[in-house]
């Protein structure tokens, strides 16, 4: 909803990403090598053609090359 998105947008350096095809085809590759799911493999596709970075209390994305994950918990 407009409402939701202005409220993400209120966060301090919040961007949305576009899916570009690098991004879906890293996505299926991170899907194939790392077992993540469908949401989980587009979201470390993302986060990886960005800043290496995902915010999530999720450890499936600690066995991710290169990722890092920052736990919400603990920021």
């Amino acid at each position: 909803t407009k409402l939701g998105e202005r409220k993400l947008l209120a966060l301090p350096s919040t961007k949305f990403e576009p899916l570009t095809p690098e991004v879906a085809l890293s996505a299926v590759y991170l899907r194939q090598t790392f077992g993540l799911g469908f949401f989980h493999s587009h979201y470390a596709a993302t986060a990886l053609n960005s800043d290496n970075t995902i915010i999530s209390f999720d450890r499936a994305y600690d066995g991710v090359k290169g990722l890092r994950r920052v736990d919400p918990a603990k920021a």
